[in-house]
């Protein structure tokens, strides 16, 4: 009996030692395989390019011209908008000069202002029609209109032959043709010297000359004091490089 219990020992001995061989084998051999796995080496992935975007471009109103231009709803669709420039506005027609005349105290231009008009005097600074007088010498004048200056001569105001206004007629008799009565032509210039002398003719009756202004010239051989007022008008005598001026002024001023 004791040897069946010895030999059973002895068998039992063996077998464990056998089981502890094998295992150490078999943890000997994963230890081999995890070596030999960890030593091998795999080539890294190379990483795909990533995409570049393209840059958002801003908005811009004319990237949209199509969408107006089709727009079927709507009534102002045309693009081609024409704006209309504003028309210029014409010159007023010149006034018609008819003679200069200048006694010392500033030019007294006549003129109408337009053809067939009422003659009248002008000294700078009024205003003749829709013009102003700015400038007025013996052979040239200067205007002024919304803003634009004018500079003519006399000559090239002067009235016309055409600017004559026409003959009148006087009635001889009841039934007599009539006829034409020759009118003298009132366009003149103090350039010349009979023209002159004929316009500081005093008229009858009157103690000085009608310039067309405010101020009226003596009258050539007028002996009156300074300061004599004579139907509402005072006489003034100031001197001058030229000698003594000679006028008659409202007694207003």
């Amino acid at each position: 009996m004791r040897k069946k219990l010895l030999l059973l020992n002895l068998l039992l001995t063996a077998m464990l030692a056998a089981a502890g061989v094998k295992i150490r084998d078999q943890w000997l051999e994963s230890r081999r395989r995890e070596a030999e796995l960890l030593a091998i080496q795999v080539p890294p992935t190379p990483t795909p390019p990533v995409p570049v975007s393209e840059l958002v471009q801003p908005m811009q109103a004319a990237g949209y011209l199509d969408v107006a231009a089709k727009m079927l709803f709507s009534k102002d669709r045309n693009p081609m908008v024409v704006v209309e420039a504003p028309q210029p506005k014409p010159d007023p027609e010149m006034p018609v000069v008819h003679g200069v005349m200048d006694l010392g105290f500033g030019a007294t231009v006549f003129m109408t202002e337009k053809a067939g008009g009422q003659q009248k005097g002008y000294k700078t600074g009024d205003k003749v029609g829709e013009y102003k007088l700015v400038k007025a010498s013996r052979t040239d004048l200067e205007f002024e209109w919304d803003g634009k200056t004018f500079r003519k001569t006399v000559t090239e105001l002067k009235a016309k032959p055409s600017m004559a206004p026409p003959p009148q007629q006087a009635a001889s008799g009841a039934g007599a043709p009539a006829t034409p009565v020759t009118q003298q032509p009132t366009n003149y210039t103090v350039t010349s010297e009979e023209k002159m002398k004929e316009l500081q003719k005093p008229k009858a009756g009157a103690a000085w000359i009608d310039t067309g202004g405010v101020n009226h010239a003596c009258a050539p051989g007028d002996s009156a004091p300074a300061g004599t007022v004579t139907n509402g008008y005072r006489k003034v005598l100031k001197p001058s490089m030229f000698g003594q001026i000679c006028f008659w002024e409202p007694v207003s001023q």
